[in-house]
C-alpha cells in the first residue's frame, strides 16, 4: 500500500500505482473501442527543467510522469493524472507543467454520487459550496 493508501493493481499485465488509475485505464479502453477517443498512452514523461551544473555541482533534471496522454478524435492531446489528493510535490510539478507545455492537464478522481469521473478542482468546488449551505 502506498503513502496515500493507494493499492497497486495489475490489469492486462500492466502495473498501476492505484486502483483509481487502473479504473481510468479501463474507461479509456472502452472509450477507444467506442471511437470516443483516437488513442492514448501510459506514463508519458515530461522534462520540467533540464539538468544543469552550477559551482561544480551537478543537478538532475526535474521530470513529471503523468498517468495518461489522450489523443482526441479532433487531433487534440490531453494529459491526465488520477488523484485522490494533490500532494505538495505534485502541485509544484503541475505549475511547472502548465508553464512549460500547452497541453491541458486534468487531475481526475472518481466520485459515484457526482456521476463518476470528475476533475479534482471541480470536486473541491462542489464540496466548498456544500459546506457553505
Amino acid at each position: 500500500m502506498g503513502k496515500y493508501a493507494n493499492i497497486k493493481t495489475v490489469y492486462n499485465n500492466i502495473k498501476f500505482d492505484s486502483k483509481l488509475e487502473c479504473q481510468f485505464y479501463i474507461t479509456l479502453l472502452q472509450a477507444k473501442k467506442e471511437n470516443k477517443i483516437k488513442d492514448f498512452d501510459l506514463q508519458p514523461k515530461f522534462i520540467l527543467q533540464d539538468k544543469f551544473e552550477k559551482h561544480g555541482k551537478k543537478y538532475r533534471a526535474i521530470t513529471y510522469t503523468a498517468d495518461f496522454r489522450i489523443y482526441t478524435n479532433d487531433g487534440k492531446c490531453h494529459i491526465v493524472d488520477c488523484k485522490g489528493v494533490e500532494t505538495n510535490e505534485f502541485k509544484i510539478k503541475k505549475k511547472l507543467f502548465i508553464k512549460n507545455f500547452d497541453f491541458p492537464l486534468h487531475c481526475m478522481t472518481y466520485i459515484a454520487k457526482y456521476g463518476g469521473w470528475i476533475e479534482l478542482d471541480e470536486y473541491r468546488n462542489i464540496r466548498k459550496k456544500a459546506k457553505k449551505m
